[in-house]
């Protein structure tokens, strides 16, 4: 998948707002996944879907504290290429606290998932 092509996958989600409900950095494989809620307005509810990073190298993620765990939601997700490949700038708020999380790193791939929301009774 060319570089363009990320881009329309990101680009193609209104991400400002929306909840982040994980972070995973799997080191071992060289992958960062991104688990977010998109409001569907046809629907009125969330649709839930994953980005996969993968081949994922130089990380910089600025100094942060959390106090309490809790949503944090998303201000923007970037994708820009460099010599060095393709690099995505995230930046996540802590909207109680005023908090601003950025993670910034390099990666080869990228996949979107649609996932299947489970309901807890």
């Amino acid at each position: 998948m060319d570089n363009n092509n990320f881009k329309d996958i990101v680009e193609g989600i209104e991400f400002h707002d929306q909840p982040l409900n994980s972070i995973e950095f799997d080191f071992l494989n060289q992958k960062i996944c991104y688990g977010i809620d998109i409001y569907n307005e046809d629907i009125e509810d969330y649709d839930s879907i994953e980005l996969s990073f993968e081949g994922v190298k130089e990380i910089k993620v600025d100094e942060f504290s959390i106090i309490e765990v809790r949503d944090l939601t998303i201000a923007s997700i970037k994708i820009e290429k460099n010599k060095e490949g393709n690099i995505c700038r995230s930046i996540f708020l802590d909207d109680v606290e005023g908090g601003i999380i950025k993670v910034e790193f390099t990666f080869m791939n990228l996949q979107k998932k649609d996932v299947q929301s489970t309901q807890i009774l």
